[in-house]
């Protein structure tokens, strides 16, 4: 039978959260024989490549082990990409999980589908499995919606994204490999290609947060800016190099609002004395046209702030008013109390 979708599960020392993850895969034999399961293992040090093996000893037809050398998320999925045979693909992380029962509708959604994209809600959840927020989307729900005619207000997140595959093909999509944070390139470099996509209400994904070392954890995101950085210059070159569409205004508002966050977080928050990857960072888009929108960056979006101007003078910290960065930390102590 026909793959209707490949699951990709980049997996790096995952052993204590994997079987989670690929227990919540297992669906009725109807939807199983449609659903292709690849567990690219990243090198792993732990059990990881050995459970991930049980449930290909017991699910031949639907599992599949790919073990490789260590070469970062990026390498997975691109590896993934390259081995699916489902018509449409979708990624899920290995200390992540879908909602079984969402799942097998979503299976039943897509079988008699045509469409390049389709997005879905997603729920975060924190330690003790407990929600900590559901993100929907202002979307038009189970109708073909043009892409001409696509406005959505929210951030869209990796965890709502499924794409057909010979999308990503067509359009020779690649993943950057030996960094992190690339999850915004599998949000973001296809985009443009696609003509026509799908809101389905069903909450597929549940985003587990509060995983020690995870990527996404505050000081982690401090220590490894530079490699945020690297994303976004890959992307503001590669826009440069192609036609938009209706997606221009989307994903422009997307590349500022993640150098905006990076450029508040080093140069206010204090964390990190590393300055060097920034400054480079700048020179190369201060004559773009986000270079020109950071000189009016706001600390937040009721105060308004010369804080970049400033630094960029003499690309010196010091010449960042106190004020601004004694306003910024007291922001992050409110919203913190306000979770």
């Amino acid at each position: 039978m026909e793959k209707i979708l490949t699951i990709v599960i980049p997996t790096y020392n995952m052993q204590d959260y994997l079987r989670r993850c690929l227990d919540s895969l297992i669906v009725p034999e109807e939807q199983m024989q449609q659903l292709e399961v690849l567990v690219v293992n990243d090198g792993s040090k732990d059990n990881s490549s050995a459970i991930a093996h049980e449930y290909q000893d017991k699910y031949p037809g639907t599992f599949r082990v790919i073990d490789k050398e260590n070469g970062n998320y990026g390498s997975c999925v691109n590896r993934g990409l390259k081995e699916a045979t489902g018509k449409y693909i979708k990624i899920l992380d290995a200390d992540d999980w879908f909602d079984n029962e969402a799942f097998v509708k979503y299976i039943n959604f897509l079988d008699d589908k045509t469409v390049d994209l389709i997005l879905t809600p997603f729920v975060r959840f924190g330690v003790n499995n407990k929600i900590i927020s559901v993100q929907k989307y202002s979307i038009p729900s189970n109708s073909i919606i043009n892409s001409k005619e696509f406005e959505c207000s929210e951030n869209l997140e990796m965890h709502a994204f499924t794409y057909r595959t010979e999308l990503l093909r067509g359009c020779k999509y690649t993943q950057s490999e030996g960094i992190s944070y690339t999850d915004t390139e599998w949000v973001l470099l296809p985009l443009p290609y696609v003509k026509s996509l799908a809101y389905v209400p069903l909450c597929v994904y549940s985003y587990f947060l509060g995983r020690a070392g995870q990527t996404m954890d505050h000081n982690v995101i401090v220590k490894r800016y530079s490699q945020l950085l690297q994303i976004e210059s890959r992307l503001i070159n590669y826009f440069s190099t192609i036609e938009m569409g209706g997606w221009q205004q989307y994903i422009n508002r997307k590349i500022f609002n993640t150098i905006s966050a990076i450029y508040r977080m080093v140069l206010l928050e204090g964390k990190t004395n590393n300055l060097a990857s920034i400054e480079k960072f700048d020179k190369s888009i201060i004559c773009s046209k986000f270079g020109l929108e950071l000189n009016d960056l706001r600390i937040d979006i009721r105060i308004k702030s010369n804080f970049v101007r400033n630094w960029r003078k003499r690309y010196n910290i010091n010449d960042i008013n106190i004020i601004y960065r004694l306003l910024y930390r007291l922001l992050l102590v409110f919203r913190r109390l306000k979770q």
